[in-house]
């Protein structure tokens, strides 16, 4: 696989991920939290979809640390705040206000800034 594509997986699967386990929620009849609820979730295919997502994204996150500096590769997490907000729009209909679209163009700027810079090297002489 190449290696940009892993740049480009990390916030899909991270918004998969949350897609699934909210269509997981949906299907599963209301109860407390126990055994009923976890076997409950265990029967549940999105439930399955997640995990899937979860353990590819653990993955693929594990071959981008490998090769580069957690500080620099991190932020790019970030940009699944983003696609999240999109698919609660596109996928739930759910309400979003100018406010949120306004902090994901900020999200993306910041994690673009922190993409691109460089350190500051000195210079002896």
């Amino acid at each position: 696989m190449r290696h940009g594509i892993f740049w480009a997986l990390i916030p899909i699967l991270s918004m998969l991920y949350q897609l699934f386990l909210k269509l997981a929620a949906q299907h599963m009849e209301p109860m407390d939290v126990g055994l009923a609820w976890l076997a409950q979730a265990a029967t549940t295919p999105w439930m399955w979809a997640a995990l899937l997502c979860e353990a590819l994204a653990f993955m693929v996150w594990m071959q981008i640390l490998s090769k580069h500096d957690l500080s620099k590769a991190f932020p790019l997490t970030a940009i699944s705040y983003v696609l999240i907000l999109g698919i609660s729009w596109a996928v739930f209909h759910e309400s979003i206000v100018p406010l949120q679209w306004l902090g994901s163009a900020l999200i993306l700027a910041g994690v673009w800034l922190i993409g691109t810079a460089h350190p500051h090297r000195e210079t002896t002489g």
